[in-house]
């Protein structure tokens, strides 16, 4: 016969597991994001040379087409799909591209950390779903070792 207290340490247990899942994937969602806007080349900012499009990788080249045809809408990318030459979190900010004879301004947000309250709560998150799990995996592995 399975006790109440058995029940309680079997439920403390899986919602630590389910806050260890909510921790891991509030940090493993970190993401870049682009966000083009057509300009005409007198928006380009003095001191500010637009980066011609053809100069970028075809993997950078990709993603800058990817943001341009979808003018004013984020195109989110993970880690591994960075532009080199454009900066992301703190430096994040506008960056000037041209495709032909079109100017384009890519704004760049986010980073590998997450900000602020994000972090904080998915650190919090896998702590206190470490100790449940660990409170009630041991209360669980004491009731079974006393029946046995």
């Amino acid at each position: 016969m399975v006790s109440r207290s058995q029940l309680a340490h079997a439920a403390l247990f899986v919602v630590g597991l389910l806050l260890l899942l909510a921790g891991f994937s509030l940090l493993g969602q970190a993401e870049y994001t682009h966000v083009a806007e057509l300009i005409d080349e007198s928006d380009v900012p003095d001191g500010k040379s637009p980066i011609p499009v053809e100069s970028l990788s075809e993997s950078d080249r990709d993603v800058v087409a990817t943001a341009i045809d979808a003018p004013g809408e984020a195109v989110a990318v993970q880690a591994d799909e960075r532009i080199d030459p454009f900066h992301y979190g703190d430096a994040s900010g506008d960056h000037y591209v041209v495709r032909g004879d079109d100017y384009y301004r890519i704004t760049t947000a986010g980073g590998g950390v997450l900000s602020g309250a994000d972090e904080i709560l998915a650190w919090v998150l896998l702590a206190f779903g470490t100790l449940a799990v660990l409170a009630g995996g041991l209360d669980l592995w004491r009731h079974q070792r006393r029946s046995a």
